[in-house]
């Protein structure tokens, strides 16, 4: 599914070929379906997207990948043309994939910042694996197809979780030939409840065991000097350096706090 500013948002199903001559704002393949302007941010437009594809193209496996603006936690995808710009949120990405009617292989986040616990988390029920990067993306696609869909049409049997490492090669190789420095992790979602369990632990440890201003200032020392994923928004601050960052503290870091390795 393919939805473009240039083309005045209308909204295009094709069926993917390859065109070795092919330019790289064109699209030569076999166009499937019109539905005239439709607002990408719309989950209802992702559902009918994946509906459509397992009507009529079902499969043992599925992977989606989704291509677009990313905010983290705070969602992915949005139109500017024909929607209010705002990103669907995670809440409306779940619903979406979910309402779409099956678990996927892979989710692959061609986006911004979207290599988050919480979006893992929101996730974890509608894919085996996700692909994702935790930092800012280049504008120039560097989903490396080339690379990975090559090899999954060598061998069609490959395991769910080769496919997603295959995927996080391939971006990193893209971008390297354009001279990008890219971030992209494979993330195992059925080890999401866990992780936010431990989380969850560190929180409430933080609370019962920390009781003095001076430990408290710790705490805030420990997350001052956590970078952040995204220039200065504290909403993406990098949990695993935090966990470290608090270890390291005078006081705190002696505390049993539960931060695990």
């Amino acid at each position: 599914m393919l939805g473009s500013l240039k083309t005045g948002g209308l909204c295009k199903y094709y069926y993917v070929e390859k065109h070795i001559d092919e330019l790289p704002d064109s699209v030569s393949s076999t166009i499937l379906k019109d539905l005239g302007t439709k607002d990408m941010s719309d989950p209802t437009t992702l559902t009918n997207f994946i509906k459509y594809g397992v009507e009529n193209y079902p499969a043992d496996h599925y992977v989606v990948i989704l291509d677009d603006h990313g905010g983290g936690w705070r969602g992915a995808l949005c139109d500017e043309q024909n929607g209010a710009g705002d990103l669907m949120s995670m809440y409306d990405i779940k619903k979406a994939l979910s309402d779409g009617g099956v678990k996927f292989d892979v989710i692959v986040f061609h986006a911004c910042l979207m290599s988050m616990v919480e979006v893992g988390y929101e996730l974890r029920d509608r894919a085996d694996f996700m692909v994702a990067s935790q930092f800012v993306m280049p504008l120039q696609s560097v989903l490396g197809c080339e690379e990975w869909l090559g090899g999954l049409v060598n061998n069609p049997d490959i395991e769910p979780g080769q496919l997603a490492e295959n995927i996080v090669n391939a971006v990193y190789n893209a971008g390297e030939a354009k001279g990008k420095k890219i971030h992209m992790a494979k993330v195992d979602l059925s080890k999401m409840t866990t992780l936010a369990s431990k989380i969850g632990d560190l929180g409430n440890h933080l609370v019962t065991e920390v009781g003095t201003e001076a430990e408290w200032n710790e705490v805030l020392d420990a997350f001052n000097n956590t970078h952040y994923t995204q220039y200065d928004d504290p909403a993406f601050v990098d949990l695993r350096e935090y966990a470290k960052k608090v270890r390291q503290e005078p006081t705190i870091g002696q505390k049993p706090l539960n931060l695990g390795k």
